[in-house]
């Protein structure tokens, strides 16, 4: 009963955002899908090129120059994205809200960017996307520095791409 009272609360809450807005979740939706289906499947370097924003394993560049305004229509972008990827059947994991957010701002040529950091003698890895000096993590503009991450390198191994060892 929970899960369907879910999904009707979601199919009022698309009345209110106007035939505009509908349209954009639908496609947001159908972005969505596809990027479950092609991680499931495919590499992360090609998925994040095919969406427009590609996997830069660089150092991160330095402060930004200027502040980084989002225009209207792209922060209506943001809200689609974390709207449909708060909602089931849909995995709201940072790979996957950043590799969307990207391609929503795919004109401003983002970046993806993967990091990972030892905390409590754990492991962690942390997806975002950066701007022009900027980190738009968990739909949010923020100064780029994530310090706090090693950004993942890719090493010639045997003829493919393989992580570097992390110690």
């Amino acid at each position: 009963m929970t899960q369907q009272w879910s999904f009707l609360s979601g199919l009022r809450g698309l009345r209110r955002l106007g035939p505009r807005g509908v349209l954009s979740a639908l496609s947001t939706a159908a972005w969505a899908c596809a990027v479950e289906a092609a991680l499931r499947t495919g590499r992360t370097p090609q998925i994040a090129r095919r969406l427009g924003v590609p996997l830069d394993q660089a150092t991160p560049a330095g402060a930004p120059s200027a502040p980084l305004a989002l225009t209207p229509a792209e922060k209506r972008s943001l809200r689609t994205v974390r709207r449909v990827l708060s909602h089931r059947p849909f995995n709201g994991t940072c790979l996957r809200q950043a590799l969307l957010v990207g391609h929503a701002l795919r004109a401003r040529r983002p970046v993806l960017r993967i990091g990972v950091r030892k905390a409590d003698g754990e492991l962690l890895a942390h997806a975002w996307v950066e701007i022009d000096g900027y980190a738009i993590d968990r739909y949010t503009v923020i100064p780029a520095d994530r310090s706090d991450f090693l950004i993942l390198q890719p090493v010639a191994r045997h003829g493919s791409a393989a992580w570097k060892d992390l110690r």
